[in-house]
Parts: C-alpha cells; sequence; structure tokens
C-alpha cells in the first residue's frame, strides 16, 4: 500500500503513519485478515502495490498503535498473564495437507483464578462508540 498526504499533514506525522510495524510473522493469513469480507480481501491482495490511502485516513491507526504500546509498556503485572503473544495454527486443507497458517496476536492472555480456563483482551481504539 502507498501512502498519500492529500491534506498536507506535518510529515513527521505522515512518516509516523508510514512507520507502522505491524507483522502477521510468517502467517499467510491473520485473524484479522479473515474477518475482511472475501472479496474485498482478494482484491487488496490482488491489487496490493496498486492500493493509495491518504495519511490522514491513517492517524486513528497510529493512536491504536500508541495505545496498544503503552499497555504494552505497562503490561499485566502477574505470571498468570502473556502480553502481546503473536500464535499460530495450520488449517487444514481438503486433502489433508496445512491449506493455510493463520496467526492472531492477544493483547493479553490471562489464566483465570481456578486455572482452568484464559480470558483473551484485545483492546480497541475506535473513533465512534457502537
Amino acid at each position: 500500500m502507498r501512502i498519500t498526504n492529500e491534506r498536507n499533514l506535518p510529515e513527521a506525522l505522515v512518516k509516523a503513519v508510514e512507520n507502522d510495524s505491524y507483522s502477521m510473522g510468517d502467517a499467510d493469513k491473520s485473524v484479522t485478515g479473515l474477518l475482511q469480507p472475501a472479496r474485498q480481501a482478494a482484491l487488496r491482495e490482488l491489487h496490493a502495490d496498486e492500493v493509495t490511502e491518504d495519511a490522514s485516513d491513517r492517524v486513528y491507526a497510529l493512536y491504536g498503535q500508541i495505545v496498544h504500546k503503552i499497555l504494552e509498556q505497562a503490561g499485566e503485572q502477574s505470571r498468570n498473564a502473556i502480553n502481546e503473544e503473536r500464535l499460530f495454527a495450520d488449517v487444514q486443507g481438503f486433502s489433508g495437507e496445512p491449506a493455510w497458517t493463520i496467526s492472531g496476536q492477544t493483547d493479553t492472555l490471562t489464566l483465570t483464578e481456578d486455572q482452568k480456563s484464559w480470558v483473551i483482551t484485545d483492546y480497541k481504539f475506535v473513533t465512534a462508540w457502537k
């Protein structure tokens, strides 16, 4: 994806938007990517080098990165919590061979007090409350 600056944001802000460090690791798809409509995801994949987005439309994503970084630094102060861990799973195809490797990253994965289950916490930073 190519970032444009049609609204003439300060260069430092544009560079911050361009410097998105997100990575789905060594996976074919991410959990977030699986949530996209199939046609939209296919078109994005086919035309990734042609897609442009203005930096002004990526500012909230940048805010989300900032919030995640602060929460990651604060961390859960518990030996029963794992923070910012990327998990992987192979999804089998029709022939029994792995078709895709899927990855997803939890913000916090916390073992419950009875140690029988886990609680996944995923922080979201949105422009409006739903």
